[in-house]
């Protein structure tokens, strides 16, 4: 190896053991280690003429997808956007060949990742499951939702995802080190249990059926010494907790399972009166309004756009000044159902890199043409133009 690349590596395997912590940041700071950890890889590769790790079928594979999905973005209709939100994922698949590299040249470098999860999941978990017991985390954040947990992330419901992702990679990463250490053995045990019920309380549905199905593999298929219970134990006290968090909470039963068997029965979810729109503009794709009388400017349209949630509205004063057709959104016909349906799976149909696209464009146009200062300078034009007629 090069003398020169012995700092990098140590410095770029350094930035990949804090990605896990960097997640509870929000979602810039880790993907700009990402980001910087492939380019080196790719600089690095380039530089050294080093290719062995790329002669891999799934290597090949991704390379392919990555092609059509960029190609695929030139037919869109905004080419160089779709293009480049494209072909930029190509950094995952340097970023995980340079975690390959790290594992197998890098001494020590599983050891350090597992010491950083193992720090987050001491860092969240109380917090987490102090929110649950007051309403509020250590520094006073309340989740934006009812019967939801949040943690650090706020205003993100999502650390029933994140504690569920990282237990089961540090599982993963336990199992091939191979730790015979009875220490060690104990406390993933416990985690394994804690982890079910904080993922169950936090109220996120798919989190607990990847970590309960992720529970139920590993004990099934996992050496038996891999574990200091017996399995049925380690079953038998996940499920007591969750029946203690049942009993605790009875919404989140509702939540978890009553809500989850009527969505499997009805297409369509009432809800009732929300206080906290914030927290479904977070959850939403997309906001609907096919009305045909006078509207005014609607609130929610405002709302959904500075919230980065594209809109689906009629062809009706107030609302179709709102919407760039295909933008931001999309216009349908007043009083057309079948108008209105072939628009909404136009939409849902759109690739997930144009609309993320579209959110973006959402957030744009509210700042350049809904903010206050904006709407003041235009009231205060209106108002000069008119005086001036008077």
């Amino acid at each position: 190896m090069h003398l020169n690349y012995i700092f990098f590596n140590k410095l770029f395997s350094f930035l990949a053991i804090l990605i896990p912590l960097a997640l509870i940041t929000g979602g810039f700071i880790p993907d700009l280690f990402l980001t910087l950890i492939a380019l080196y890889f790719l600089i690095k590769c380039i530089h050294l003429n080093y290719w062995e790790l790329f002669k891999n079928k799934i290597v090949i594979l991704f390379l392919i997808f990555v092609l059509i999905i960029s190609l695929n973005s030139l037919f869109s209709s905004d080419p160089f956007i779709s293009f480049f939100t494209s072909i930029v994922y190509i950094r995952y698949l340097f970023f995980s060949l340079a975690i390959a590299y790290f594992i197998r040249y890098e001494k020590n470098f599983i050891n350090y990742l597992l010491a950083s999860i193992g720090l987050c999941l001491i860092i969240i978990i109380p917090d987490t499951y102090f929110q649950w017991l007051t309403g509020k985390n250590i520094f006073g954040w309340t989740a934006y939702a009812e019967n939801r947990l949040s943690s650090f992330f706020k205003d993100e419901l999502i650390v029933g995802n994140y504690i569920s992702k990282i237990f089961m990679l540090m599982t993963i990463l336990l199992i091939h080190q191979n730790y015979s250490n009875n220490l060690v053995k104990l406390l993933n045990t416990i985690l394994l249990i804690i982890v079910n019920f904080i993922v169950f309380a936090s109220g996120e549905r798919a989190a607990f059926f990847h970590i309960f199905s992720f529970t139920i593999m590993i004990v099934i298929f996992s050496e038996n010494n891999f574990f200091y219970f017996k399995k049925f134990v380690i079953i038998s006290f996940a499920l007591f907790f969750i029946i203690i968090a049942f009993s605790f909470e009875s919404n989140l039963k509702n939540r978890m399972i009553d809500h989850t068997i009527n969505q499997l029965d009805e297409n369509i979810q009432y809800s009732d009166h929300q206080d906290n729109m914030n927290a479904l503009f977070k959850i939403a794709s997309v906001i609907v309004l096919p009305t045909y009388y006078g509207e005014g400017v609607p609130k929610i349209l405002i709302e959904s756009l500075a919230s980065g949630v594209p809109i689906i509205t009629t062809f009706q004063r107030g609302c179709r000044e709102l919407v760039d057709n295909g933008k931001n959104g999309f216009i349908c016909r007043k009083k057309n159902s079948k108008n209105l349906s072939s628009v909404f799976e136009k939409f849902i149909k759109l690739p997930n890199h144009e609309m993320k696209q579209m959110s973006f464009n959402c957030m744009l146009y509210a700042k350049n043409n809904l903010s206050e200062d904006k709407v003041s300078e235009n009231h205060s034009v209106a108002y000069n133009y008119f005086n001036k007629l008077i």
